[in-house]
């Protein structure tokens, strides 16, 4: 009889625990990006893209960014994002005319507020070497998870 007393106090004990609440697996507090750590990423492209007076010329390179949500909530529901970008570009011919190689690079460092689930289209523009009719502008898409490419073109000079 004894045995049974304590083997049904220990099960009763198991089951008052074990179906207890988990205090664990409740929520602390909802999680706000405040002072995040940057991130660095690599965005490669190939595309072919149109240009004004070569008829489509292909965009191979890659641009290293940081990217980092500094500050939050400082206008409201937005926060403050710094990207530093560091882009490498070859263009090729697609018809296959002798020229001189066509490079471009730039890097930039610009700050911006966007609300959470908004997006930024960052437009920079960069000069084409042994180019002085056209330049190269690539537009961005920034968001505070990271960024990636909306868009490429090249656009006359005036």
């Amino acid at each position: 009889m004894y045995k049974i007393f304590i083997n049904l106090l220990v099960l009763t004990t198991i089951l008052v625990v074990g179906c207890g609440e988990n205090s664990l697996n409740v929520p602390v507090g909802t999680l706000e990006k405040n002072g995040n750590t940057p991130t660095r990423e690599i965005l490669n492209f190939n595309l072919v893209i149109n240009d004004p007076i070569a008829g489509s010329s292909e965009l191979v390179g890659t641009a290293y960014y940081t990217h980092e949500v500094a500050n939050s909530n400082l206008q409201g529901n937005q926060f403050l994002v710094s990207v530093s970008i560091d882009m490498n570009s070859e263009l090729n011919d697609m018809l296959g005319m002798m020229h001189l190689e066509w490079n471009s690079s730039g890097q930039s460092n610009e700050s911006f507020y966007i609300n959470e689930e908004g997006i930024y289209l960052l437009q920079k523009a960069y000069s084409i070497t042994n180019r002085d009719d056209v330049m190269l502008i690539i537009q961005y898409l920034v968001t505070t998870e990271g960024m990636g490419i909306s868009n490429v073109w090249m656009q006359l000079l005036d």
